[in-house]
């Protein structure tokens, strides 16, 4: 089995820091951005700009193009890693966080699923058992890549969601290591993919899912908070 840490990066040169806390990684850009990402003294993939302009299609080109088998994928904007028990303790060695982040790609291999995925937020309170068998995904992403069947949507909004829903449909389980996870700025730092989103758009996607997953998708728009209901 190979495996390499991914992080896929959008105009957050001069701020993403995620490379700090691993022992190596390899960031996946646009060719137009490479040189700036260069400048970290990070490895970089540039990849043509039209194929990876979006969430939906950095994703995809990662699942499908990676050359590895199992690929984890990070957001650009996580600044710390956390471990979360009865209380979070943040892990501050690079060899900790990488070696979780290996143990995550062998999972996948070993109970040969599709995917794993972190938490979104890691909300002590909210604890309750070290793995998930379903549930929405958040800054790690591992993907197996000859299991994996869901695919992003080009879609403003709940676009993970959508794939989390098309996984579980077709392959069951979505492991969801609990225990570990990320601080992460949640789309309000400068970059990223979602520079033109709004709530008009947010509404209006949330209609798009309920009539596409009917009962098994639900959005608290008060909250701003996705669930997922399928029965395990």
């Amino acid at each position: 089995m190979t495996s390499d840490i991914y992080v896929a990066s959008y105009k957050r040169a001069d701020t993403t820091t995620v490379y700090k806390w691993l022992e190596y990684c390899t960031y996946v850009v646009r060719e137009s951005e490479a040189d700036d990402y260069r400048a970290l003294g990070v490895d970089v993939l540039a990849v043509e700009d039209s194929k990876i302009n979006s969430f939906a299609k950095v994703q995809n080109w990662i699942i499908e193009n990676a050359p590895v088998d199992v690929a984890c994928v990070l957001d650009d904007d996580i600044s710390n890693f956390i471990y979360r028990l009865d209380k979070s303790v943040r892990i501050t060695d690079p060899e900790t966080v990488t070696a979780e982040l290996e143990r995550m790609c062998q999972l996948v291999v070993d109970l040969g699923i599709g995917i794993l995925g972190s938490p979104i937020v890691m909300i002590p309170y909210s604890y309750t058992a070290e793995f998930h068998l379903a549930g929405m995904i958040g800054p790690i992403r591992v993907y197996n890549r000859s299991k994996v069947k869901g695919r992003y949507l080009t879609m403003p909004f709940f676009g993970d969601t959508d794939f989390v829903l098309q996984e579980i449909l077709a392959n069951r389980i979505i492991l969801r290591p609990d225990y570990f996870g990320t601080d992460a700025k949640l789309e309000l730092n400068k970059g990223g993919m979602n520079l033109k989103r709004n709530r008009k758009m947010q509404l209006e996607s949330a209609e798009a899912m309920k009539a596409k997953w009917g009962k098994y998708f639900r959005y608290n728009a008060k909250r701003n908070i996705t669930y997922v209901f399928v029965d395990r």
